[in-house]
């Protein structure tokens, strides 16, 4: 078996499990393997087991499984899966979704200019319903929000359709001088998927970081799929969603 080079956690644990009156004992090594290899581990059901009995062996496991993680997105029987992690059947739209994204572009007369407003992410192209939590580089005065024809102020919510908001500033992303950001406000069935990508970051970050990319929310799937900058099988996803978060971040509109 190959033996792994050891941080100075696994060696902390390590010497916790030597101390431990564990009557069947497991190697550091051993329980790293499993839970690299997990269910494809000879003995996974088995060795977890020992593994679980053992406070300090569960640790390292946990540990391993968390800084470590080998996402994986299976089709089994007509079901998609994220490791051992069942995914909603609306995953097979949001595989599609991204099958079909247009290769990011840039508009004409997009700018570098720093964006003066700071939240919510201008890297993302859409926002959930209900109040905001705005912040600007800008006095609130130098602000217009406008939904549906109707100026809105900070506190007010946002309905599902389109919100412009329009800083005054010198940078000029626009003709006239101001920045301008427009950003689609989600339904409520599209809110729920992005809650859902959001509590199943940790469990299932690729089939979170493709759902929040089909919802338009490219800053925060940038964020998931850059953990593994190196991996073959993402590359491609990993690409597409840095490329539209860079494009949404140049342009101060949306991109359709």
């Amino acid at each position: 078996m190959e033996r792994e080079t050891l941080t100075t956690t696994e060696v902390a644990l390590r010497d916790a499990l030597a101390r431990s009156p564990e009557t069947d004992p497991i190697s550091p090594e051993e329980i790293i393997e499993v839970a690299n290899r997990g269910r494809k581990h000879p003995q996974f059901d088995s060795m977890l087991a020992r593994i679980a009995a053992n406070p300090s062996a569960l640790a390292l496991y946990r540990a391993t499984r968390t800084t470590r993680p080998k996402p994986a997105l299976q089709l089994k029987a007509e079901a998609w899966y994220e490791n051992l992690l069942q995914l909603p059947k609306w995953f097979e739209d949001v595989i599609a979704s991204v099958q079909r994204a247009p290769a990011p572009a840039y508009r004409s007369g997009s700018s570098q200019a720093t964006p003066r407003l700071l939240a919510p992410d201008p890297g993302n192209q859409s926002v959930l319903p209900g109040i905001q939590d705005w912040k600007f580089e800008a006095e609130e005065s130098d602000v217009a929000i406008e939904q549906a024809g109707k100026s809105l102020a900070t506190a007010d919510p946002l309905a599902p359709g389109t919100v412009t908001v329009v800083v005054d500033g010198e940078d000029a992303w626009s003709l006239d001088g101001d920045q301008v950001f427009r950003f689609r406000v989600l339904d409520s069935a599209d809110a729920d998927r992005v809650r859902w990508a959001e509590s199943n970051a940790q469990a299932a970050p690729v089939a979170a970081a493709l759902t929040l990319f089909s919802l338009g929310r490219f800053a925060d799937a940038e964020r998931l799929i850059s953990r593994w900058p190196n991996d073959p099988d993402l590359a491609a996803w990993a690409s597409l969603i840095r490329l539209s978060c860079e494009a949404r971040r140049m342009d101060a509109r949306e991109l359709f």
